[in-house]
């Protein structure tokens, strides 16, 4: 695993301390503005570097996987929220930005550090809002994985655009939220050539297939709870 005394982008000691506080006051709104459900969120180990990839349809996707994951997480967020008072309190709370565009090697060095550290990482492998489905998974989350030797657990979030209920695009207080966790899975890293492009286009493949498949089977599950 990559050592952290060896990374330029390492948060430092605040930006974990922030981490932790945010969880807490995510915990507080989640648990009293919104009726939410969490199915799957003991499968996050307990300790050790962890990577949450979640499907991305709403704002409150990554704010809703701070509150109820049960350990303090960092989230890749847009570089463009990263200024003025905004910027600072993103920050502060622990959060990374990141360029969409590119790739960002501060951004990643960044996320890097967070897994070095043993802590948990939030990434939206498709890049920004959209379907969430998973179809279109970049390759920086494999990449994350396989440097980092750090367990993926896949986050399916309901509820959080759901039309009617949202106020400018947020889910309206009392509404009903769901986060599903699956099983955390790791990517494996052939010994030959562990760093080639190959091997990434392999571990990118695998991942998003594993991402789709919770995807479908969280959706098959909320199907069939409103049909019974």
């Amino acid at each position: 695993m990559i050592q952290s005394r060896s990374n330029p982008y390492e948060l430092g000691r605040p930006a974990r301390a922030g981490a932790r506080v945010a969880s807490w006051v995510g915990r507080a709104i989640f648990g009293l503005g919104y009726r939410v459900d969490a199915p799957g969120r003991r499968l996050v180990p307990r300790t050790g570097p962890v990577i949450l990839a979640v499907n991305h349809t709403a704002f409150l996707d990554g704010p809703l996987v701070v509150g109820v994951t049960r350990r303090p997480v960092h989230v890749f967020s847009k570089a463009q929220l990263f200024h003025g008072p905004l910027g600072l309190a993103l920050r502060a709370i622990g959060q990374i930005p990141i360029r969409r565009d590119t790739a960002d090697l501060a951004a990643l060095g960044a996320g890097l550090d967070v897994l070095a550290h043993g802590g948990v990482l939030a990434v939206f492998p498709e890049g920004s809002r959209g379907k969430g489905d998973f179809t279109d998974v970049r390759d920086g989350l494999a990449w994350l994985a396989m440097r980092s030797g750090a367990a993926i657990v896949p986050v399916v979030c309901l509820g959080t655009s759901a039309g009617g209920s949202t106020i400018g695009g947020i889910a309206r207080p009392g509404a009903r939220l769901t986060a599903a966790y699956g099983a955390p899975f790791h990517v494996p890293v052939p010994t030959d050539r562990p760093r080639s492009r190959t091997a990434l286009r392999q571990g990118a493949a695998m991942v998003r297939d594993r991402l789709v498949a919770h995807h479908a089977a969280v959706h098959e599950h909320a199907r069939r709870k409103e049909h019974q």
